[in-house]
């Protein structure tokens, strides 16, 4: 029977005023504190869920709740369609996705899992089955910032099925997001959700919800009006990257022949900054500087009174163009510099060829949402085996026009060269060398980006201790001793080139994450750890090394550790250290930015990153999930800046080329710049205009994009065993005769190697007409070409394994000459492959030079040069189909039992 602590609960509950939440969905619509999740729909009066492949969730998500004290009653009702791995849950959503979760087994019963300090566990279940499919439910939840308690009942019935109980689990902490899920590693659950009612009897806790239900509310109508706009700029055929915060299209436009700047003569870095940038993308139009007065064009001003200016910061700028001319106002060198960069996009990026440009009237009050736009590009791990200038150039060009002014190269050892210790550049002068970098810094600042390096000085150092001249300076697991003075002798050393490399910099960021396998092991560390603590210890060591970076005039930078270091310490760090907040999911909410600037990190930076096929299903709807969701909470709790990181460039093995990482990269800069505008259907048409100069519907450019590179093997539950690179890397190197095994056990594999090949071919085709359409970057479709051949070459080789196995039985009884001509084809496409993976080893031998590509791998870089545990073997898989070609050409009178090669 229903237990009294929640009877006495819910009694109190129905005491109260109305609801804080009632909604039972028949409008189509949702509350501010709710939102839909994955594939989930709003259909006939209900929410429609279905369990998508890969653990992602559908459903719908609730809050945040103010729980710090509080204790929130949670009423639904569902109805199971189907039933499922973890059907029909009730779930954490944040700060963690498991902290608490009830659901539905295939047989029924209900089980409820919590995290505590002695992990995460079954904590309780109703043991025998209790739930049907085709039955609706209703569902009571008592949940606080530290326990739960679940209730079931059939609808309309007040006699409980099962009744967990109260269940404890660690502190939530201020606020939490829960949700009403299905989720598992298939589609087997389907769940209707209805009726969900949100009530407390904490007044306070009800105050916070429905101020945040407000804030939620005007947030969505802004967002309502930013997507107006961004329609509007559709509309038009304007492809601006990131959008203004503020445009108001007029009809009519401006033709420029020649531009011709005029401006005050105080005004002329200014007035020479906008000359550099419409020479730099609008070529063949000239540009003249004039004196005040004349035949102006283009016009470069001062802003007006303070109060007349919207913007938040030094980078905001005014454009307005009228039928006569431009005028351009900026209170900063760097205002009129992305003001400029704004003007170019309006008149379309054109070749050297184009001899004018049209620009259409409108007026655009702009300027950035989060200040600091960072970009960290991971040097080190497996890409960038050579740092070519020219190409280095290109993306700082291209990333200042997505207002981009941060560019981070990540150093543990191997891509740069320190002539004091040069047997650390692993790539040699390739790599970044005093040179290169002083070369770059200066390009990056024309175009108002800083380059900052990253120097790991705690963990992440094995291809640095690995050498013999290091070793001493190594704790345990590649992580630095903190007790050895030599440790931070050599940390200098390596500070001091970089900083002449980099000489523009105002900061160097020290790394500081999952270092805590091998860190205090040596007697000193031990023995200091047990007198002041791990964390104490580490804050040492990160406190000595600020200081050394503050003796040579530059600010830190440290990434979180996740282990909770850098909060536990929090009373020993300086609050100047900027702190990269960093979590990779696309998560609805990310509370621990509050929590680090509540610990006083008023430099908490928000740091998502780009993400694609990792290792499962974690492809660009993960990424650009992350980005806009991550950035937008940064925008919200005004951080100063943000770092997308590009960590083994999101592409394992042989697709490790950082060039197609550039796709995610610029919609960072879009979120960060504009957080309302993170409509990524939006982007795609914006992005193929703007990358490419394609010049088309912006209907048929989304969808080209989205077959080319969004999503060009299949949405989540389209797809198969491609989903994971590393299972790919390996079947494409794997001996022939492994293939067959794989096939034998998985015959799966065959029908997902045709499904593939559809996807290629889809993939091919909307590669080729952007190709048609491209006028500029058409580097970025050859990659994208190359990752698709890629692809298609692994079905074929699977296919053609299937073919030869099923053929095999059947040419015994053949006479010899029949039986040949029935091999040649077989051996054809052997060698059709050898063709296939040599035209791979090519690219990628190309893309090291300007794609950001490397060769991956343990081998051929002693030490190392960390790859993510996998390796490019195109060649290894080259020659095991030329040995299988050349042993079915070379059979005898007498065939074996097995037609693959020893």
């Amino acid at each position: 029977m229903l237990r009294l602590t929640l009877l006495a609960l819910l009694l109190t509950t129905a005491a109260l005023a109305a609801p804080v939440v009632q909604q039972d969905f028949a409008s189509g619509s949702l509350p501010p504190t709710m939102r839909l999740l994955g594939d989930a729909k709003l259909a006939d009066g209900m929410v429609q869920s279905t369990s998508q492949p890969g653990w992602a969730r559908s459903g719908v998500e609730i809050g945040p709740l103010p729980v710090t004290r509080a204790t929130w009653t949670l009423q639904y009702d569902f109805k199971p369609v189907h039933l499922g791995a973890q059907g029909q849950g009730f779930v954490s959503q944040s700060p963690s996705t498991h902290w608490y979760m009830v659901y539905v087994n295939p047989a029924g019963a209900i089980n409820l899992h919590t995290k505590r300090a002695d992990g995460w566990k079954q904590r309780s279940g109703s043991g025998k089955p209790v739930i049907e499919a085709g039955k609706w439910y209703t569902a009571t939840v008592a949940l606080s910032g530290s326990s739960l308690q679940y209730a079931v009942r059939e609808r309309g019935s007040d006699q409980a099925l099962w009744d967990s109980g109260p269940v404890g689990f660690d502190d939530l902490g201020k606020e939490k997001i829960c949700g009403l899920i299905d989720e598992a590693a298939d589609d087997a659950a389907k769940t209707e959700w209805d009726n969900v009612t949100l009530n407390t009897n904490d007044p306070q806790a009800r105050a916070d919800m429905e101020k945040a239900a407000r804030e939620l509310e005007a947030q969505r109508l802004r967002k309502e009006q930013m997507e107006k706009t961004m329609q509007a700029l559709r509309n038009r055929g304007l492809a601006l990257l990131p959008t203004p915060q503020q445009v108001a299209l007029q009809p009519g436009t401006l033709k420029f022949s020649t531009f011709t700047i005029a401006g005050d003569k105080s005004l002329a870095p200014q007035a020479d900054t906008v000359r550099k940038v419409l020479q730099e993308w609008l070529p063949g139009v000239p540009v003249k500087i004039s004196p005040v007065g004349g035949n102006v064009q283009l016009r470069v001003a001062s802003p007006g009174s303070k109060q007349a200016r919207p913007w938040k910061n030094n980078q905001g700028y005014e454009l307005t163009v009228t039928p006569k001319q431009v005028e351009l106002r900026a209170e900063t060198v760097a205002g009129f510099f992305y003001g400029a960069q704004t003007l170019c996009q309006l008149a379309g990026r054109q070749p050297a060829t184009a001899r004018s440009v049209t620009v259409p009237q409108c007026q655009i009050t702009d300027w950035p949402d989060i200040p600091s736009r960072l970009v960290m590009i991971a040097t080190d791990q497996g890409g960038h085996q050579i740092i070519d200038v020219d190409y280095w150039k290109r993306l700082i060009r291209e990333l200042a026009a997505a207002k981009i002014n941060y560019v981070m190269p990540y150093f543990e050892g191997g891509t740069f060269y320190y002539e004091k210790y040069p047997f650390l550049g692993l790539k040699g002068r390739d790599g970044f060398t005093i040179e290169k970098g002083k070369l770059l810094s200066q390009y990056a600042k024309e175009h108002f980006i800083k380059i900052v390096p990253q120097q790991q000085t705690l963990g992440h150092s094995g291809s640095v201790l690995s050498h013999k001249e290091l070793a001493h300076l190594q704790e345990g697991g590649g992580v630095y001793c903190s007790s050895k003075p030599e440790t931070f002798a050599f940390l200098g050393d390596l500070f001091d080139e970089l900083i002449a490399a980099f000489p523009e910099s105002d900061y160097l960021h020290a790394g500081g994450d999952e270092f805590a396998h091998g860190f205090a092991q040596c007697p000193q560390c031990k023995a200091r750890a047990e007198q002041i603590g791990k964390p104490g210890l580490y804050a040492e060591h990160m406190m000595h090394v600020r200081q050394m970076l503050r003796d040579r005039g530059r600010g830190m930078m440290i990434w979180w550790h996740e282990q909770g270091y850098t909060e536990e310490a929090a009373d020993k760090l300086a609050k100047d250290i900027v702190v990269f907040d960093w979590h990779y999911g696309n998560q609805s909410s990310y509370p621990s930015l509050e929590r680090l600037q509540n610990k006083g990190f008023v430099n908490t930076w928000a740091t998502p990153a780009v993400t694609r096929y990792y290792d499962a299903r974690n492809d660009w709807d993960n990424t650009f999930g992350n980005l806009s969701g991550f950035l937008a909470a940064g925008a919200r709790r005004q951080v100063p800046g943000e770092c997308t990181c590009t960590w083994v460039h999101g592409i394992w093995g042989g697709r490790n080329i950082f060039e197609l990482n550039l796709y995610g990269v610029v919609f960072s800069g879009q979120c960060a710049w504009n957080s309302l505008a993170s409509d990524y259907g939006d982007y795609r048409w914006r992005f193929a205009k703007d990358w490419f100069g394609a010049t088309a519907d912006p209907q048929m450019l989304d969808g080209l994009m989205d077959a080319a590179l969004h999503a060009p093997y299949g949405r989540g539950k389209e797809q198969g065993f491609w989903a994971n690179n590393r299972i790919m890397e390996e079947m494409l190197a794997a001996p022939v005769s492994k293939t067959a095994e794989e096939l034998q056990k998985r015959p799966e594999l065959i029908e997902q190697a045709r499904q593939l090949q559809g996807f290629c071919k889809q993939a091919n085709e909307a590669i080729e007409k952007l190709r048609a359409l491209a006028t500029r970057n058409q580097v970025t479709l050859d990659y994208m070409a190359h990752d698709v051949h890629i692809h298609d070459t692994l079905a074929r080789r699977l296919l053609l394994v299937a073919q030869l196995t099923e053929l095999w039985p059947a040419l015994k009884d053949l006479p010899a000459a029949d039986r040949t001509a029935r091999l040649q084809r077989v051996v054809e496409g052997f060698k059709t492959l050898a063709g296939d993976y040599t035209q791979m080893e090519t690219m990628f031998t190309r893309s090291i030079k300007e794609a950001g590509g490397g060769r991956c791998g343990w081998g051929g870089w002693f030490p190392y040069i960390t790859s993510g545990g996998v390796q490019f073997r195109a060649q290894q898989g080259r020659e095991g189909v030329e040995k299988q070609a050349t042993y079915l050409e070379n059979l005898g009178a007498q065939l074996p039992d097995k037609p693959f090669a020893p």
